[in-house]
Formats: C-alpha cells, sequence, structure tokens
C-alpha cells in the first residue's frame, strides 16, 4: 500500500487510492521548543496516524469483488433487487392466481383453506422465478458483458460467489416448501388431478406466449450471441424475421381465444357478468372476451409496426411490452371457459 505525503502547514494528507485521510499533526520540535519528556512520544502518534490510513485503505479495498459489502443497506437490497429481476414476479403471481381461479366451479369454493393454498404457491412459484433468474444470469455473465453490460454480474457490483450464494438460498427454501406445494386439487378438494378442456386449452395458450418470450428475449442478443458462439433462433434466422414470428404466433392465439370466447357460456360467468339475468349471459360473456382480446390484438399489430428494428432499445422495449400483455392475459384466463 503507497502513502503520499505532503506537507501543507499545519496538516498531513494521506492519499490512498480513492480516499484522502487529513489528520492533525504536531508541531516539528524543530519549530516549537518542547519539553523533553513530549519527544518522546511523537513517534507513537505519528505511528497511530500511520495504522489508522492502514486499517482506512483496508477497510476500503476488502470487498468480496466490488459489490454489496462496504455499502449501506438499501444499496445492497437495490443490487439483489436489480439481480433477482423482480419484474418478472408480475406475470408469475398473476398465472398462478388465474390458474387457480380457473380451477373454482362454485364462488363457494373460494374459502380459507383455498386462499391458504394459493397463497402457497404464488410463494413457491415466486421462488421458483427467482432461482431460474438466477441460474440464467450466472450462465451468461460473459454474454452478457457484451449485451448487457450494466446488470449487477457483469458491471461487477455483484461478485459471482455472491449470485451464486443467493440463487442457492432461493433453492432451498423451494425445498423447504416443496412439501406445501402440491396440486392444487389435491390440496383443496383431496382428490387426483384432472385436466379439464379449459386448463389444457389454458396451458396451450400460455405455453406460446412463454415461447414467444423466451425466443424474442434473444433478439437485442444477437451481437454478443455470434461473438460467443450462441445459436439462438435470431442468430440463425435474422432478428427481423424471429421477430415477426413472434408476433404473428401471439395474434393466433388471441384469434384462438376470441373463437373460445364465442363459443362459451359457463353457468356461474353467467350469473355474475349479468347481474343474474340469464338471458344476457352469451351477449355479455362475448363482449368481454371477444373485444377485450381483439383489443389486445391490435395494440400488438399497432405496437409491432412502430418498432424500430436497427435499434436494440427499441425492441428491447417491445420485449418488455410482450410481457405486459402477457400479464393482461393472465387476467383473462379465469373466462376461457367453452
Amino acid at each position: 500500500m503507497t502513502v503520499d505525503l505532503s506537507r501543507d502547514g499545519e496538516c498531513k494528507t494521506f492519499r490512498l487510492e480513492d480516499s484522502n485521510i487529513e489528520s492533525r499533526r504536531l508541531n516539528r520540535l524543530r519549530q516549537v521548543n518542547y519539553p523533553q519528556s513530549t519527544n518522546k512520544f511523537l513517534p507513537l502518534y505519528r505511528r497511530k496516524a500511520k495504522f489508522k490510513a492502514s486499517a482506512e485503505s483496508e477497510a476500503h479495498s476488502f470487498q468480496i469483488g466490488p459489490e454489496i459489502n462496504g455499502k449501506s443497506i438499501g444499496a445492497a437490497l437495490n443490487v439483489i433487487y436489480r439481480y433477482s429481476r423482480a419484474y418478472t414476479l408480475k406475470g408469475t403471481v398473476l398465472s398462478i392466481v388465474s390458474i387457480c381461479l380457473l380451477a373454482v366451479q362454485r364462488l363457494t369454493d373460494i374459502t380459507p383453506s383455498f386462499s391458504l393454498g394459493v397463497l402457497q404457491a404464488v410463494i413457491g412459484g415466486c421462488l421458483a422465478n427467482l432461482f431460474v433468474v438466477g441460474i440464467n444470469q450466472l450462465s451468461d455473465i460473459e454474454i452478457d458483458k457484451v449485451n448487457k453490460p450494466h446488470l449487477p454480474l457483469p458491471s461487477g457490483e455483484l461478485s459471482v460467489k455472491s449470485g451464486v450464494l443467493i440463487t442457492t438460498l432461493y433453492a432451498l427454501l423451494i425445498s423447504s416448501l416443496a412439501k406445501m406445494n402440491v396440486t392444487l386439487q389435491i390440496h383443496i378438494y383431496g382428490r387426483p388431478l384432472l385436466l379439464s378442456k379449459h386448463a389444457i386449452f389454458v396451458f396451450g395458450i400460455m405455453s406460446v406466449y412463454t415461447t414467444v418470450l423466451a425466443v424474442f428475449k434473444d433478439i437485442p442478443d444477437v451481437e454478443g450471441d455470434k461473438i460467443n458462439g450462441i445459436n439462438s433462433f435470431a442468430s440463425r434466422f435474422g432478428s427481423k424475421r424471429v421477430f415477426w414470428i413472434c408476433v404473428w404466433l401471439l395474434e393466433t392465439v388471441y384469434a384462438a381465444a376470441i373463437l373460445t370466447g364465442i363459443s362459451s357460456a359457463r353457468f356461474w360467468i353467467r350469473l355474475i357478468m349479468t347481474r343474474y339475468k340469464p338471458k344476457k349471459t352469451l351477449h355479455h360473456l362475448i363482449v368481454f372476451k371477444v373485444t377485450g382480446h381483439s383489443i389486445l390484438g391490435f395494440i400488438l399489430w399497432r405496437n409491432a409496426n412502430l418498432v424500430d428494428l436497427n435499434s436494440n432499445e427499441a425492441i428491447e422495449s417491445f420485449y418488455l411490452f410482450i410481457w405486459k400483455l402477457y400479464y393482461a392475459e393472465y387476467l383473462l384466463v379465469p373466462f376461457l371457459r367453452f
């Protein structure tokens, strides 16, 4: 450790990398005549000042990588929040709640035990989401140094060791909740899971959504993928082609949802939507489903045509917009019945 001493009057300055440590020095003995008894303590004061400077420097540099150690709690939580990509939890919560509501046959099925089961599933799903996000970032550090250098791992705000510890914690919490997160129908009704045609249809629709999100995520990363030899769909077939394939897949999903909206009429939805006037059930159901999905499809098509495919920022913004459509679709899931 190098200490640069500069004399400027009554102050002595220790320059240690970024920080300056200033300490009042004793007047030099050759300028002021101190008693002989005082002179013997002068080296001790100098050694104490030097030791203090050394301790400050060591504390400044002692970190597990340039990350959360030594930072405030708020800054550390902010790094963990950005590492966890918490915005993806919105979709996880909405998806679980929507699927749980799809299992409801009557309004009386929504009981305290039902709510407890939903809560357990939400907690487990969120932990699983955080674990997957952590694994993804730990696996893509070198790629993210090119594509997303602002993320905590490639930027150095969070060390790999700390990332592994955080992700491992998520995995341990998932394991501890595994016995509680059983299938919804088994937990609430005490019977084996029966896959209805509604559940199968919703599974198909949301599988398309998740596939689109997984493929679309690689479009802004083409440059980094090519450098690292990653053979993604976007790098193989071109960003523009993959972009429009994803858009058309989502438009197909909306078309299928509109058709099911026209053909479906569940009695309990009928009672809720029409204020107990069954004669208007089909009309209200069509307005709710068909209009909703038509609006989503129109917004998707309009925004897709406004995207500058030569701008990674525009593509990433559209990717986040697809996430919003994903959340909106889960709000409609409980009504996707035949």
